[in-house]
Order: C-alpha cells, then sequence, then structure tokens
C-alpha cells in the first residue's frame, strides 16, 4: 500500500516524516480534507490571524501531489 506524506504549514511548518498507508491518491486526497478540517476546527481562533494554511502531500519519493491551500479574508 503506498504511503502519503502530510506537510502542514499554518504560521509555522510541520513536515510529516512518518507518513500514511492509504490504498491510493482519492483516500489520499479525503485525508487531506479531513485534515484540514480538524486544524480549522482545532485552531479556529489562529485561522482568522490572517495566515495562508496549507496541507501539501507527498508521495514515498517526496515529489508534491497536491495541497490545500486556505485563508481567511476580510476585516
Amino acid at each position: 500500500m503506498p504511503r502519503f506524506f502530510f506537510d502542514v504549514h499554518d504560521g509555522s511548518s510541520s513536515i510529516d516524516d512518518d507518513g500514511t498507508e492509504l490504498p491510493d491518491e482519492a483516500a489520499a486526497r479525503r485525508a487531506a480534507a479531513e485534515l484540514a478540517g480538524r486544524m480549522l476546527a482545532d485552531e479556529a481562533d489562529k485561522f482568522w490571524d490572517g495566515d495562508k494554511w496549507c496541507v501539501d502531500v507527498r508521495d514515498e519519493r517526496g515529489g508534491k501531489l497536491f495541497g490545500l491551500t486556505f485563508m481567511a479574508t476580510g476585516p
């Protein structure tokens, strides 16, 4: 089963050195969306500070497959 690595950038960076075994890239996309949701729920106050947050997903060779980028805007 392939291993996917989920790097988080939310004002600081957390590089995933362990990874997660998932059946395929579709499962990794779902896992990235779930992680982003947990980040927003757990750090809601910090999110409104205006920093851009990202979840970057890498494959076993270290290549970036895709990323999620989100930020709050407004007054």
